[in-house]
């Protein structure tokens, strides 16, 4: 606990030693003792204080010497005056000058010091009460300023009459009229225009007889003559009995001005809304769409009229992409970081008869309303030729990677090209099995490693008779591929799975070809979509090159077993030159048509690259050959490069690159290895992600600021809370009636010591009655002039204590002293305060 340090200033030194000891035993204050005014002030210049207890006759200067000297260098600084020699003139005196307390020595010292220490807190308590109280007023009026409206608070008089409380200074700036509250209710009311001023009037009584939130909004014309819109909100509360609005005035003029526009650009987009080819469609808040042109009718498959204010915009969306296009829609909607949102995104589209249809949404919202406007572009065979071009792109780099296994047993490609093509299809199983048409057996040579794992059939057959076979010999019966899209359906083909066999959804398989002879089975199953013409077109491509490979291994290992001479190891060097240039002009016609940069590169040295790589960097082809790629990364991101190729990483990884202007991007990394003629290469692919990262950026920094703004706003009001609660405490312990009474000599404020002593229990009894209910009749006619005579001359009656008959609420009378002083706002009393005892 931090103790309250005291001054203690007396002459004698042995009453400051008694004084000193009873104040430091409640272990509350740590006292300084001085003998005289000038050691004081010393002390005070050497060391601060909480407050200041001091005698009233000392040798060479006084005690009133000491407080006019410490109020004029710390007017702020409590004290007490402690004397032996009490004289009335010498307490007013005191408090003329600003003491907090009077008292006087003598009688019995425990009582004594218990009195002083008892004032000691009083005193301490109050100014801190006092300095809280003002540093509160400060931040309210620094937020009122900083709101771009006019804050005000009004309070409703018991006569129905409407009083401002406060104002901020906008209204000089917005409404040209100044914060004065006696007049400010009447200017604002006639500077709204002539057609709005009844309805104005008429809100305000609204909201005061049904205590409710007033709002309002109409035009308002400026003393400069400008005319300008203006909106008002309030909230009503009750404070000491008395109902109070506060609220705000704002200026919407522009919020008006682009109402009219845009209803202008909405009769424009009507027409272009109706003549567009894309399919577009209008949203309402509600998720409904109110507005449908022909062309989404064709995508949807039913007429206008049978969508519009029927079918809900969730409804043409693929469950699989529903949550991430609510997702989008729901921030986008709401206008929270609408630049993080991307102006265009595909999703799958089911129309009403349940086909899928792959779409590109433009995605915009009408501003001023709730609606969206949404613009759908049909990208389906667009979708499947990219798809094309990925399974492409993958499936020949299943080939040159086959073609790289150079030691790689037969049973090893197989098992690759069995994974690949699982993995091509995006199928769960797979198997492959060769086939001897002179013996028409099928030998299952490799199953994937999912289908091993789950099959549970105990004897499982290597060599298969083709007679004896069901569906998954129909390929070898029929020569074409066969797809069974649903495994369950009834089929004359079908002979039943074994027990233990892994479940089937669905199947394909695929003859592979060697001339006019099938070679070799290959089968998929389980793809959790239907399996089409480019399942089987990827199947025979992969399975076809696996094939040659087999064949070419065979042949490359029956040369060298017949011949080792060097005549017939440079026709095998020949025949694999020839196949990886091959594989080198179907991989640049890939990459080529790639959205993505390609770099192939040795040790960080280009060798090749495609035309998308060359924008990305901003150099030409020819620039680029040759070049070390470390020149074109930001400097903050080379130790990462470099340690990502020392260990010839193929995660993918983020970094900032360099373009040849300086600027940056950034670029999402995915690096593989490849072996030309005993060559170690690496393919780099780029992809442009700046856009994404710049939207994470700024919704990071968005969080954080608005996260401490919500925790400093958090901390003020709490301790405005427990200021308030502390100053209430203060003054209801207070040994004193306060009151404070407005222009009419109405109860605005009053302590429970003032309640108790009119006879009432708690000050909301007395708050809003005339002060002069509770004076004796015989008194009332002068008291109510002294109370006109403190508002219009602004006199002051503080140190002159006026003698006053009380009447109590039970009719019983006592008699008190009054002392009261006027409050004087911008140079006029428009309150009265004071205390009884």
């Amino acid at each position: 606990m931090t103790m309250d340090s005291l001054l203690y200033v007396d002459d004698e030194p042995t009453l400051l030693e008694i004084g000193t000891i009873f104040l430091e035993r409640t272990g509350e204050f740590s006292v300084t003792t001085a003998t005289g005014v000038e050691e004081a002030l010393r002390s005070l210049e050497s060391t601060s204080c909480d407050l200041v207890i001091s005698d009233y006759q000392m040798p060479e200067r006084d005690g009133i010497e000491l407080l006019q000297e410490i109020r004029s260098r710390y007017p702020d600084l409590p004290f007490i005056l402690f004397t032996g020699r009490g004289r009335e003139e010498v307490a007013i005196r005191a408090f003329d000058l600003g003491a907090d307390f009077y008292l006087q020595k003598g009688g019995d010292p425990l009582a004594q010091f218990a009195e002083l220490i008892q004032k000691v807190r009083q005193a301490i308590r109050r100014r801190r009460a006092e300095d809280a109280l003002k540093r509160r007023e400060q931040q309210l009026n620094a937020m009122a300023t900083n709101i771009p409206g006019v804050v005000y608070r009004l309070s409703v008089n018991p006569d129905g009459t409407i009083s401002f409380n406060y104002i901020s200074e906008r209204s000089r700036q917005i409404l040209g009229l100044e914060n004065e509250p006696t007049t400010f209710f009447d200017q604002l009311t006639e500077q709204i225009v002539q057609g709005d001023q009844e309805r104005f009037i008429s809100s305000v009584r609204h909201a005061i007889s049904t205590r409710t939130i007033w709002e309002f909004e109409g035009q308002y014309i400026k003393p400069s003559g400008k005319k300008i819109w203006i909106s008002a909100v309030s909230n009503p509360l009750v404070e000491m009995g008395r109902l109070v609005f506060d609220g705000v005035i704002f200026n919407n003029t522009e919020r008006k001005r682009a109402e009219e526009a845009r209803r202008l650009s909405e009769e424009y987009y009507r027409a272009l809304f109706q003549y567009t080819e894309a399919a577009t469609v209008i949203i309402e808040e509600d998720g409904i769409i109110s507005r449908a042109n022909e062309a989404f009718a064709d995508l949807w498959g039913e007429p206008s009229h049978a969508i519009e204010g029927t079918l809900r915009w969730t409804e043409f969306i693929a469950l699989d992409d529903l949550e991430l296009v609510k997702d989008l829609h729901h921030h986008h909607h709401r206008r929270v970081s609408p630049d993080k949102i991307p102006a265009k995104y595909g999703f799958r589209f089911v129309t009403s008869q349940g086909s899928i249809r792959n779409v590109l949404i433009h995605f915009g919202s009408i501003p001023g309303t709730g609606k969206s406007v949404v613009s759908l572009l049909d990208i389906t065979e667009q979708k499947l030729a990219q798809e094309a071009l990925i399974l492409d792109e993958k499936r020949l780099e299943a080939l040159v990677r086959l073609n790289e296994q150079e030691t790689a047993t037969i049973h090893e490609l197989v098992t690759f090209a069995m994974d690949e093509a699982v993995r091509l299809t995006r199928s769960t199983i797979g198997y492959i099995a060769f086939y001897d048409e002179d013996e028409r057996i099928l030998t299952m040579y490799a199953w994937s490693k999912s289908a091993m794992e789950e099959c549970r059939v105990a004897e499982r057959p290597i060599r298969y008779p083709i007679d004896e076979t069901g569906l998954w010999g129909e390929a070898v019966r029929q020569r074409s591929p066969v797809i069974t899209n649903d495994y369950q359906a009834e089929s004359s083909l079908k002979k039943g799975l074994p027990r233990g066999h892994v479940p089937l959804t669905c199947h394909m398989n695929v003859p592979i070809f060697d001339g006019d002879r099938i070679v070799i089975v290959v089968g998929v199953g389980n793809k959790p979509s239907d399996y089409d013409d480019a399942d089987v077109r990827q199947l025979t491509l992969l399975m076809g090159g696996m094939w040659r490979i087999i064949q070419r291994k065979r042949t490359r290992e029956a040369l060298r077993q017949r011949n080792k001479e060097l005549r017939a190891q440079n026709e095998i060097l020949a025949k694999h030159d020839r196949v990886l240039r091959e594989s080198e002009t179907r991989f640049r016609q890939l990459a080529e048509a790639t959205v993505e940069g390609i770099v192939i590169h040795e040790s960080g040295i280009v060798r090749d690259l495609n035309e998308r790589a060359c924008e990305l960097f901003g150099f030409s082809h020819d620039e680029m050959i040759g070049r070390d790629m470390l020149t074109l990364v930001a400097p903050e991101f080379v130790e990462l490069i470099r340690e990502k190729v020392a260990i010839a990483s193929y995660e993918p990884y983020e970094a900032q690159r360099l373009r040849r202007d300086g600027s940056r991007f950034w670029a999402d990394m995915h690096t593989h290895q490849i072996t030309v003629d005993g060559e170690i290469l690496r393919i780099t692919t780029y992809w442009d992600i700046t856009g994404r990262k710049d939207a994470e950026e700024v919704i990071r920094a968005a969080h954080q600021h608005l996260a401490a703004q919500e925790k400093e706003l958090r901390t003020r009001i709490e301790m405005l809370r427990e200021n308030e609660l502390q100053l209430r405490s203060l003054i209801d312990e207070s040994r004193d009636g306060l009151f404070i009474l407005d222009t009419a000599g109405i109860i605005t404020f009053a302590n429970r010591t003032l309640a108790r002593l009119f006879g009432q229990v708690v000050p909301d009894d007395i708050i809003g009655q005339s002060f002069l209910r509770y004076i004796v009749t015989s008194d009332r006619e002068w008291v109510g002039a002294y109370i006109r005579r403190l508002i219009d001359g602004g006199t002051s009656s503080q140190g002159e204590a006026l003698g006053i008959g009380v009447l109590r609420i039970d009719g019983s009378q006592c008699t008190a002293e009054v002392n009261a002083s006027p409050i004087i706002e911008e140079g006029r009393s428009t309150r009265i305060q004071g205390s009884i005892r």
